[in-house]
């Protein structure tokens, strides 16, 4: 009964550890609160469908990362570095977008899902990849699952996976019904906002990237 114990607390701190770090790395409030300025200009349904669209793709990624993630790098030949630059120049386009984006009016019918060319379907870019899905928590997933060493650790990291993209959905969900509460004036400035948060965030993802990869560390870190 102890070594059955002992196994049980084991794989339990090897999911808590896990979660933590992937919550961590996703830091789902300040994707929430992303998320309450960049719904602020789509009709209720065009909310729910990009959070259950960006929730199911960030999952797909994690697991596909979490189970293939190191292979595929190495075959690629690139790494985590890498990864952050592109996703900061994915990020940085979408930003500028939003920055940029014309104020026709959305589409309020109940249940709308349609987005049309005045209202782009963020789903995807950026709110699966890279504010849920971005560099950091796959860098965390791909580090971990280097270390698993048996069938227990590799369920408790992908339930710990599971956990995470669904506590993030529940509250992107929370932080989409909270949008009406904005009124009518604020969703305009909110969703620019949002779009400079993100062009910030894209900075930040290529400096980090490029601060690991040769010869723009020495650049950076001010040596010849």
């Amino acid at each position: 009964m102890e070594p059955f114990c002992s196994g049980v607390m084991a794989d339990l701190r090897c999911f808590s550890a896990a979660f933590s770090g992937l919550w961590g790395a996703i830091n789902p409030l300040a994707v929430a609160v992303l998320f309450l300025g960049m719904g602020s200009r789509y009709s209720a349904g065009q909310r729910r469908a990009m959070v259950g669209t960006a929730c199911k793709v960030a999952l797909g990624l994690m697991v596909f990362f979490a189970l293939l993630g190191r292979q595929i790098l190495d075959v690629l030949g690139t790494g985590i570095p890498s990864l952050c630059v592109g996703c900061g120049i994915l990020t940085a386009a979408t930003g500028f977008s939003m920055l940029c984006s014309s104020d026709g009016p959305a589409d309020e019918s109940a249940g709308s899902v349609g987005f049309g060319s005045q209202r782009p379907n963020l789903a995807i870019t950026p709110l699966a990849v890279p504010l849920i899905a971005g560099p950091y928590p796959i860098a965390e997933i791909v580090e971990r699952a280097a270390l698993l060493r048996s069938l227990c650790d590799w369920i408790a990291l992908l339930a710990s996976i599971f956990l995470a993209v669904g506590c993030v959905a529940l509250l992107l969900n929370i932080a989409g019904k909270l949008v009406d509460s904005l009124g009518k004036t604020l969703p305009k400035l909110f969703f620019r906002i949002s779009g400079l948060v993100l062009l910030s965030m894209a900075v930040q993802f290529i400096l980090v990237g490029l601060e690991q990869i040769e010869p723009f560390a020495r650049l950076l870190s001010g040596r010849c």
